[in-house]
C-alpha cells in the first residue's frame, strides 16, 4: 500500500498542469537541495535550521487598452490586466526530529501596471489605469512528517500541510477610485489549512521528487473567497559535478569518515502544475477567473560547502486553459539562495 501510494503520487504529477493567477502559487517546505519549485520529501535534521530566499517574477501576456475597453463596451465585462506580479519571498524552517520540521514562509508581492475597462452607470467607457499594488502578503505557516524513509531504496514519503493567514495587507488603493481588488492585493484577509504528500526517490547521482499540496480558501476581505488551489509537480535532478574532502576522525579506537561537499551543481528538470477555482465576489462567480496551465521549468542549483545553495529556475508555460478573461503568462523566473546551519 505505501508504494502504491508512492505511484499514484508521482504519475498524478506527471499527468496534470498548473495555473498561476494573479495571486501566486503557495508552497511548503524548504527545498533544501534539489528541485527549486517542487517540494522534496527530505526532511531536516533534529535541531537543523534552513532558510530560504528568492525573488520571483511572473510576466503577463497582458491585454492591450483597446481590447479591455472592447470588452466592457460588449458585455460589460470590467477585466483587469497586470503586466508582472514581483515576489521577494522568505521562508524558514527548524528540524524538531529527523522526520520533523516546521517553518514560516512571508512574501513581500507587487503587482506592475493594474488597469481595467470600465462601464460607468450612465453607460460611458473609461479606461481606468489603477497602477501598482506593493506590500507584506499572508503569511504561511506549514509543517511537513516523514512518513515513509526506506534508506536501502533511498524513498521517502513525507504529509505536507499549513496555514495561510491573514496578515497581508488588503486595503491597497489606486490613484484615483476605491481598493484595489482582492485578486490584486497583497493579501487576501482569509484563513486558508493546506495539506499534501511529497515523494522522493533516489538512484545514485539521479532524484526524482512530486507533491501535491491543496489549499482550501475560506471568505476573505470584501465578501470575496478566492478559488481553492491545487498544485501538482514533478522534478528530476542530475548531479553533473562535485568536488569532495572526506575528512578521518579517531573516536575511541575506530576511524571515521566525515564527508565535506565544497562544491556541487545540479541540473534540474521541472513540470509545476496548478489548477485554480473561480474566485466568488459577493456570492458570484468570477467567470473571468482561475483555470489550468502547465509550465516546464529547466534550472539549475549549487551547493556551496555544505551550507550554501544559490538557484535559478525559468519557466516557460507549455499548457493554458483559462476561464473566461483570466489573464495568460509569458513566462516565470525563480532565483535565490538558501542558506542551512
Amino acid at each position: 500500500m505505501k508504494y502504491l501510494v508512492c505511484i499514484v503520487a508521482l504519475f498524478s504529477c506527471l499527468l496534470a498542469g498548473e495555473v498561476f493567477g494573479h495571486h501566486g502559487s503557495v508552497g511548503v517546505g524548504p527545498g533544501k537541495s534539489g528541485p527549486i519549485i517542487t517540494t522534496p520529501a527530505t526532511t531536516l535534521q533534529e535541531g537543523h535550521f534552513f532558510v530560504d530566499f528568492r525573488l520571483e517574477n511572473l510576466k503577463f501576456d497582458r491585454y492591450s487598452d483597446g481590447e479591455l475597453l472592447d470588452f466592457a463596451s460588449r458585455g460589460g465585462q470590467e477585466v483587469h490586466s497586470v503586466d508582472s506580479r514581483w515576489s521577494a519571498i522568505l521562508t524558514g524552517a527548524y528540524g524538531v526530529t529527523n522526520d520533523f520540521l516546521i517553518g514560516l514562509r512571508l512574501p513581500y508581492v507587487s503587482f506592475e501596471q493594474v488597469k481595467e475597462g470600465h462601464v460607468h452607470e450612465d453607460g460611458d467607457i473609461a479606461l481606468h489605469r489603477h497602477g501598482d499594488s506593493a506590500d507584506f502578503g499572508d503569511l504561511t505557516l506549514f509543517g511537513q512528517y516523514r512518513l515513509l524513509h526506506r534508506h536501502s531504496k533511498e524513498l521517502e514519503v513525507s504529509a505536507l500541510f499549513g496555514l495561510k493567514t491573514p496578515t497581508g495587507r488588503t486595503s491597497e488603493r489606486p490613484r484615483h477610485g476605491p481598493r484595489f481588488e482582492v485578486e490584486n492585493q497583497p493579501g487576501s484577509g482569509s484563513w486558508d489549512p493546506m495539506a499534501g504528500l511529497a515523494v522522493t526517490k533516489r538512484w545514485g547521482k539521479l532524484s526524482l521528487d512530486s507533491n501535491i499540496l491543496y489549499m482550501f480558501t475560506t471568505h476573505g476581505s470584501q465578501r470575496t473567497i478566492l478559488g481553492d488551489t491545487f498544485l501538482y509537480n514533478f522534478a528530476t535532478s542530475y548531479r553533473i559535478g562535485e568536488i569532495r574532502e572526506v575528512h578521518h576522525h579517531m573516536v575511541g579506537d575506530q576511524v571515521h569518515d566525515e564527508v565535506h561537499t565544497h562544491l556541487a551543481w545540479d541540473l534540474v528538470a521541472e513540470l509545476n502544475g496548478e489548477w485554480h477555482d473561480k474566485n466568488e465576489i459577493r456570492n458570484r462567480d468570477d467567470d473571468n477567473s482561475g483555470g489550468n496551465q502547465v509550465y516546464f521549468s529547466p534550472g539549475v542549483r549549487a551547493t556551496v560547502a555544505d551550507r550554501y545553495s544559490p538557484f535559478f529556475s525559468m519557466s516557460i508555460p507549455v499548457l493554458q486553459d483559462m476561464n473566461g478573461k483570466e489573464q495568460e503568462s509569458d513566462y516565470r523566473f525563480v532565483v535565490g539562495i538558501g542558506v542551512g546551519f
